[in-house]
């Protein structure tokens, strides 16, 4: 599976290589071991849960409590061609609901929530990693 990450990371962020730390967390991560990565800003953390999403099947749901950050990663994976939303307070309730509920959820990679907007219980998706951002 490593292997088929290298090629993600080529193909569609188009990087040769990863950044210090990333690999190891990123291979822990398909292992399906629990991971805890600590990186500085600008470190590349976003590339070590976009990957595992691209990699493994089912939904991988981030909870981060920036919305700029959440939308404009959002709006970068959907550019690259990666299934992706975002559900936070900038959306109505029925507009979360919808993207929760929708029609190719199953297919989506990558989903963002604040904490307070997630709730499991409520949605269709079958959720394989959870990010902590």
């Amino acid at each position: 599976m490593l292997q088929k990450a290298h090629e993600l990371l080529q193909n569609h962020f188009g990087y040769s290589s990863f950044r210090l730390g990333q690999e190891q967390a990123i291979s822990s991560v398909l292992e399906g071991e629990n991971t805890v990565c600590v990186m500085p800003t600008g470190g590349g953390k976003s590339i070590v849960y976009q990957i595992p999403a691209l990699v493994l099947p089912g939904t991988t749901i981030v909870i981060s409590p920036l919305i700029s950050l959440m939308k404009d990663q959002v709006d970068t994976l959907t550019q690259l061609g990666i299934p992706a939303t975002y559900i936070n307070s900038s959306l109505s309730a029925g507009e979360a609901a919808a993207r929760m509920m929708m029609p190719g959820t199953e297919s989506t990679s990558c989903c963002t929530s604040l904490p307070s907007g997630w709730d499991p219980g409520s949605s269709s998706m079958t959720c394989r990693t959870w990010i902590f951002h």
